[in-house]
């Protein structure tokens, strides 16, 4: 695979049938938003248009079905798979017939990142010998399965389609999500001084709320920041993509997060010192984001939080959150309580999440699934060191960071558990560690046989 290059501001990233699709689905989305799902008549003719909408955009422009699994995110129906956990079966599904039909191999030989992450798979597992609850295995366990099948449809589509083009799925995704946090503050009638007590309020959205939101919005940055490199020179979706950056970076000032901005602007920072081209975004969010600080109140009740001690409670509690997992994962060595079967435990942590994923994996699913976790991780980085000159610098680069952003965040806070969060980071990954060339012209033709 050659070295990434910034497409032409010329080359679209959709056709017309793809326009004329994302329309269609567009228009059934307000008509929806409008009537309510609360009418079965509206329910039904949801569910036939979606379905009918999905099926010819996975024959004509298949590239609106990879948007709209980001996208989608930020709507929430409680099921027991989700929505875009759906397309995500749908999508690893046509491939895998594409794959079939083209005469490939039934059994196709592991590269170096499948068989950690199916090794990682068993280790949470073998769990199951001392799982009480079944549904709640399979819930937890499912979401490890998907983080998987999230990776192999992204590295295809971003093969495909390229980097750029992948990206403004989860682009689009943040854009919503800092219209819909600064909608919620505009219109609460709380005023700025008084976030920090309604915070959780203030930032609850469909999908989570508070910190959640906040590593969301990391976990995106580095991708985003990306986006905007690769995105045509002083072309419209060049100042879209540094726009976006922008305002979700400022709406995560909404959920008042003290683990998100210290992440966020130690990133910007490192990418700031950079005196390269590819460091010029940063440096501006950086300077947006310190302006930002000083003169909204939103920025200054963030920055209260650090300075006052009333605020430090949450910080005591995760250490003592933090001793109750350990207690937990070594009274029930070697396989844990069961992958999943933490919220129904009835120790001193009881149904409260550690706030630190190796101490979930740890208490849940025993020493096995840590390591499995870590190697994953590691190996991860490792290749895509190796490959970074098929990959590209800037790309192998934003991977790692999104890498050692994530696995931060999950020390204190609950990430990778969220079925969302562990979703989105793979994808990402999958973006990331596959994308290639975009082509000239879209193709509006069977993508998955194609990247099959």
């Amino acid at each position: 695979m050659a070295p990434e290059a910034a497409p032409s501001a010329r080359a679209p990233l959709l056709d017309r049938p793809a326009w004329a699709i994302a329309a269609s689905a567009g228009a059934i989305a307000m008509i929806l938003a409008w009537r309510g799902l609360s009418d079965p008549w509206v329910m039904g003719f949801g569910l036939a248009a979606a379905v009918t909408v999905a099926v010819v955009a996975l024959r004509v422009a298949p590239m609106l079905l990879l948007w709209a699994v980001p996208i989608s995110m930020s709507v929430f129906m409680y099921e027991p798979v989700l929505h875009y956990e759906l397309l995500v079966m749908v999508l690893a599904v046509s491939i895998a017939i594409a794959a079939r039909d083209s005469g490939a191999r039934r059994l196709p030989r592991l590269d170096a990142i499948e068989r950690p992450f199916l090794l990682f798979l068993a280790a949470t597992f073998v769990s199951v010998v001392v799982a009480p609850n079944m549904w709640r295995f399979g819930g937890t366990w499912k979401i490890h399965l998907l983080g998987l099948l999230a990776f192999e449809v992204a590295r295809r589509g971003s093969r495909r389609y390229g980097r750029e083009a992948m990206l403004w799925g989860p682009a689009i995704f943040m854009l919503i999500t800092a219209i819909m946090l600064m909608t919620r503050a505009s219109t609460s009638g709380i005023p700025g001084f008084r976030s920090i007590q309604q915070r959780t309020f203030l930032s609850e959205l469909p999908w989570g709320q508070s910190n959640y939101v906040a590593a969301v919005t990391v976990l995106c940055t580095p991708a985003m920041l990306l986006l905007s490199r690769l995105s045509p020179s002083r072309s419209l979706r060049s100042h879209l993509a540094h726009a976006i950056l922008a305002l979700s970076l400022g709406a995560m000032l909404v959920t008042s997060s003290r683990g998100g901005f210290v992440l966020s602007t130690a990133y910007l920072i490192t990418q700031s010192v950079r005196l390269r081209r590819s460091s010029l975004p940063a440096l501006s969010m950086l300077l947006i984001g310190a302006a930002t600080l000083v003169l909204s109140p939103f920025g200054q009740a963030t920055l209260e939080r650090f300075t006052n001690w009333q605020s430090t409670h949450s910080i005591i509690f995760r250490f003592a959150m933090w001793a109750a997992a350990w207690d937990r994962a070594m009274t029930h060595l070697p396989f844990g309580v069961g992958t999943g079967q933490g919220v129904i435990q009835k120790d001193l942590l009881a149904w409260m999440d550690p706030h630190n994923y190796l101490l979930t994996l740890f208490s849940e699913s025993g020493p096995l699934a840590v390591f499995a976790w870590i190697a994953l991780l590691l190996i991860v980085a490792r290749v895509t060191r190796k490959r970074r000159a098929a990959l590209g610098e800037d790309a192998t680069r934003v991977l790692h960071a999104t890498l050692a952003l994530a696995f931060l965040n999950s020390m204190f806070e609950p990430t990778f558990t969220g079925n969302l969060y562990f979703l989105l980071f793979w994808w990402l990954v999958g973006t990331l560690e596959a994308g290639g060339l975009r082509p000239t012209v879209p193709q509006s033709a069977d993508l998955l046989r194609a990247a099959a």
